[in-house]
């Protein structure tokens, strides 16, 4: 269904904290931000696109609320997101989100290839 991963501390000092991201190789990312209040997704992916056989997201900051569910709404489960972390959601499940705050985030994937494998019900 979808998988947490905190990221990797490498130090922290008075200036802020540095992290390590490991992740699969793309030669393209989308890199978003959504306002406090915004809802966005309500989609699933098959997995068509290597790039979404996990869809990969880097919540880099801010909070959100995720829903997943299955495709029909089923066993719908909420989860509260805090950044920073890396989210994973498998495919065949659908998800959707509400920024509870400012949010930025990174997508390990192309627009084409978001289009290519994404699902609306109907």
């Amino acid at each position: 269904m979808y998988e947490i991963e905190n990221l990797h501390l490498l130090s922290t000092t008075e200036k802020g904290s540095t992290y390590t991201v490991s992740e699969r190789p793309t030669s393209e990312f989308l890199f978003a931000t959504r306002k406090a209040g915004a809802t966005f997704g309500n989609h699933w992916h098959n997995g068509e696109s290597e790039t979404k056989n996990p869809e990969i997201l880097l919540f880099v900051a801010g909070e959100m609320t995720l829903w997943i569910s299955e495709i029909d709404g089923s066993n719908e489960k909420r989860v509260d997101l805090r950044a920073p972390l890396k989210l994973k959601v498998y495919p065949n499940y659908l998800h959707r989100f509400e920024a509870v705050s400012d949010c930025i985030f990174l997508e390990f994937n192309s627009l084409d290839e978001h289009v290519a494998d994404t699902y609306y019900p109907e």
